[in-house]
C-alpha cells in the first residue's frame, strides 16, 4: 500500500476512534446528568415530606399546649 493512502487510512482510523471516545464520554455525561436529576427527584419528595410532617406535627403541639391550660372535666 502506498504511504500515502496508509496515512489517509491511518487518519480516518484515528479519526472514528475520536468520535467513538467523544460519543461515549457524552453518554456518560447524560447518564450522570439522569442520576443527578434523580436523586434531586427524590431530595425533593423527602423534603416535601419532612415540611408536611413537620407541619403536622407543629399542628399537633399547638393542639396539646391548647388543652394543657384547660381544667380537666370542666369548662375554664
Amino acid at each position: 500500500m502506498h504511504p500515502t493512502l496508509m496515512g489517509l487510512v491511518g487518519a480516518q482510523l484515528y479519526e472514528e476512534r475520536l468520535r467513538a471516545r467523544e460519543a461515549e464520554r457524552r453518554a456518560a455525561l447524560a447518564r450522570a446528568a439522569r442520576r443527578t436529576s434523580a436523586g434531586g427527584a427524590v431530595r425533593r419528595r423527602v423534603g416535601l415530606a419532612l415540611v408536611s410532617l413537620g407541619r403536622a406535627l407543629g399542628s399537633l403541639g399547638e393542639r396539646i399546649a391548647s388543652t394543657a391550660d384547660r381544667p380537666v372535666g370542666g369548662l375554664p
